[in-house]
């Protein structure tokens, strides 16, 4: 495929106003961190979107569904659920440091 710069550069890499200077990156994460977040676009199996509004609700319900873990499916399963929660929270702390 041969795309010509000025398509490239007129909205298919960036959101770009005609006759304004390309956005700096600065620019773009500005837009990107300020943009509400549409929950009907997240593939979610629960509605935790709505459910989960403070780290303590969070922390509680997980710690509900760990103890409800241990007694339905033992130590292998919980196990599970502690590797998941630590990649996530290795995930979480490289989006913060993405910023």
């Amino acid at each position: 495929m041969n795309l010509k710069l000025k398509t490239l550069l007129e909205g298919f890499a960036w959101e770009r106003k005609p006759g304004q200077p390309l956005p700096t990156l600065k620019d773009v994460t500005k837009i990107h961190n300020e943009a509400p977040v549409d929950h009907t676009t997240m593939r979610l199996k629960s509605n935790i979107d709505q459910k989960w509004d403070t780290a303590q609700v969070i922390q509680k319900d997980l710690q509900s569904f760990i103890e409800a873990s241990m007694g339905a499916g033992g130590e292998d399963l919980v196990n599970d659920i502690y590797m998941a929660l630590k990649n996530s929270t290795e995930y979480a702390r490289r989006v913060i440091r993405k910023g």
